[in-house]
Parts: structure tokens; C-alpha cells; sequence
């Protein structure tokens, strides 16, 4: 289940990490992450035009300029399976190289904080936290580095173009730019939709589609850019009376 959230936000968002708002079933993250089938092989990814390549190079020359920034984000999560949508929002905030912050609101406060080499998962209601002390920081890169002016996502998506009214039925593209990314190697998750503005570039709204059919909805408003964030904000140190669960073991 904690896979399933970090794998929606980071696509980004996100990206590689991303959220299911479920107030169960996150104490720790599992002791390696799942493996895509190998059974079926990816489709040769093919080049994209050179239209679409600009238009990524345009979305990846924002975030190079817009250096540490914040948004408000709200999160859909709809399962497939049980034809239910969860909801939830709060506050994302990312910094060079590689640190990120997901604040959520209350009622189910909680937070995902890395300095890029660990991740916490945090609790606040429950006084826990859980971390991952091996979090690669490659894997971050390849998947979220054009949020901090490197990265390519040429290199890890084939990315097309599209032309809908909607996207996968739930988010209406009302005249924005929608992108398709496709990973070029295995991952937790099939397709990355991107929503982007046509005036400045701006992902205002993603989509990521997993194995299963689920869907991660992640609408982005409020940015705030070149900002000075403090390293402090992506490392925690938690309280005492907290008990820290970590990989291999807990410590109260």
C-alpha cells in the first residue's frame, strides 16, 4: 500500500513516488520494491516528433528555472476494484538536488519527506513515523530530475502527444497540452498522463495509470517558485515518545 502512494505522487509528479490516502496499512515501506512482469515485453518505444520534443523540452525548461518551488495539491486516487475514489490534499514542496516534501491535511495529517538519500514517512495523529534509509537518489533523478533543472524524460518515457477531451474519462483537458509518457523500462505503473499549461508550461495536472487499472489523480494550483527553502525541511527528527519504525526493525 505505501508503494502505491509513493508510486503515484512521484509522477508526477510525479512519478516514482505517490499516494493513496488510506489511513491503514502504512507503517512501513516494503523490503524491496515490487518487480514488474517480465513475461510481456515493452513495446519498442519510438522517437517523438519533433514537435512533441520541444514541447517537452518547454515543460523541462520551467522547472530548470523555476529552481526550489511549492504548490497545493489535490489527490484523487480512484480503484478500480472497488470503484471508489479517495481524496486528499495538502502541500508538496521540492528543492536541488533532490529533496522533496508531500504535506498532507488533516484529518489524516501525514507527510513524505526526503533529502534525497532517505525517506520518512510520517504520522503526525499517530506520533510514528517509518524510514527508508536506502532511497536511491538515481531513481529519484531518472523520474523526477526535470523538477530540478536535470533529468530527461526523453530518455525514460516515450512521450507522445494527444489530442482528447479527456483523459482515461476523469480529467478534462479544457485546451491544455496532454502528454503520454510511457516508461522505456519496467515500472509499478503503466502510463503518465501530463496536463500542461500552453501559456507557461506548467504541469497543472497529472494522471498515472497502474498495472492494475487504478488511477492517481494529482491537480496542481497555487505554484510558488525560485523560492530559498531550507534544508531543514526535508529532514525530520522525530519527537520524543515517537516510535520510529524502520527497515529490519522498529525503535520506540
Amino acid at each position: 500500500m505505501i508503494r502505491q502512494r509513493l508510486t503515484g505522487l512521484a509522477a508526477i509528479v510525479v512519478l516514482l513516488f505517490g499516494g493513496v490516502p488510506q489511513a491503514a496499512a502504512q507503517n512501513a515501506l516494503p523490503s524491496a520494491p515490487a518487480v514488474a512482469p517480465t513475461a510481456t515485453p515493452l513495446p519498442a518505444p519510438t522517437n517523438p516528433s519533433p514537435a512533441t520534443a520541444a514541447l517537452v523540452k518547454n515543460v523541462q525548461d520551467y522547472y530548470l528555472k523555476a529552481g526550489d518551488f511549492s504548490a497545493r495539491f489535490t489527490q484523487r486516487y480512484h480503484s478500480k476494484l472497488t470503484r471508489r475514489v479517495s481524496e486528499s490534499g495538502g502541500t508538496v514542496e521540492f528543492a536541488k538536488p533532490v529533496k522533496m516534501r508531500w504535506e498532507y491535511d488533516p484529518p489524516d495529517r501525514k507527510a513524505f519527506i526526503s533529502d534525497g538519500q532517505t525517506l520518512w514517512v510520517v504520522h503526525w495523529e499517530e506520533k510514528s513515523a517509518t524510514v527508508h534509509p536506502d532511497l536511491k537518489s538515481s531513481e529519484l533523478e531518472s523520474s523526477l530530475g526535470f523538477l530540478w533543472g536535470g533529468g530527461d524524460l526523453l530518455l525514460n518515457y516515450a512521450v507522445n502527444r494527444l489530442d482528447l477531451p479527456n483523459v482515461e474519462g476523469i480529467v478534462e483537458t479544457k485546451g491544455r497540452i496532454v502528454l503520454e509518457l510511457v516508461p522505456k523500462k519496467p515500472a509499478q505503473f503503466d502510463t503518465l498522463y501530463l496536463l500542461v499549461d500552453p501559456a507557461s508550461y506548467r504541469i497543472e495536472e497529472a494522471v498515472l495509470v497502474d498495472s492494475l487499472g487504478n488511477l492517481n489523480h494529482l491537480a496542481f494550483t497555487a505554484p510558488k517558485t525560485r523560492l530559498a527553502l531550507g534544508k531543514d525541511r526535508f529532514v525530520f527528527t522525530p519527537p520524543p515518545g515517537w516510535t520510529v519504525e524502520k527497515t529490519g526493525g522498529s525503535t520506540p
